[in-house]
């Protein structure tokens, strides 16, 4: 498979809110976790795409042939401990469809987010994922992530998988 990675523009928010909202249902089955509804998901990805003066955060689309198939969006770090703690910049989501993971979109598409975060002097950075997915921790894992805290949200344990350089990730 030959996907391009591009970056997100404000006219793919359906699109990515599309992805979000089925990765997710998938992602999450068993975890006891609701889903977030589509409607809210489009409001929250057409907010967050029509910020054009956000000077760091991006958000990048995989596709192929036209067909989309993951995003990661990147920014810089929202938790203040994590910031303290030297990681400034922090991948925010990346989520790719099934029948495309395992072909190497999701390194990709995070190499893509490390490159920004690089150009924008953030050669740290942190994302949160739920402990219950060890699929996805497993993948931070190759990617050269270390499991750097733990915390609870609603019930549900997250474990934060941080990278202290990021010029590997960058290279994919």
């Amino acid at each position: 498979m030959i996907a391009r990675i591009r970056r997100a523009t404000p006219q793919d928010a359906a699109v990515i809110a599309g992805l979000h909202h089925t990765t997710r249902v998938v992602a999450y089955a068993g975890t006891g976790m609701a889903p977030t509804p589509l409607d809210q998901l489009m409001q929250r990805w057409e907010r967050i795409l029509a910020e054009p003066d956000a000077p760091v955060s991006a958000t990048f689309i995989a596709e192929d042939a036209g067909r989309p198939l993951g995003f990661c969006a990147c920014g810089p770090q929202r938790d203040e401990a994590m910031a303290r703690a030297g990681f400034g910049g922090e991948f925010l989501s990346i989520y790719v469809l099934p029948e495309a993971q395992r072909l190497g979109l999701g390194q990709r598409l995070m190499g893509a987010a490390a490159r920004r975060l690089l150009a924008h002097r953030m050669d740290a950075a942190t994302l949160w994922v739920l402990a219950a997915n060890e699929s996805a921790r497993e993948f931070y894992a190759t990617l050269g992530a270390a499991e750097i805290a733990r915390r609870e949200v609603d019930g549900h344990m997250q474990v934060a998988a941080g990278w202290r350089g990021l010029m590997g990730l960058a290279a994919a």
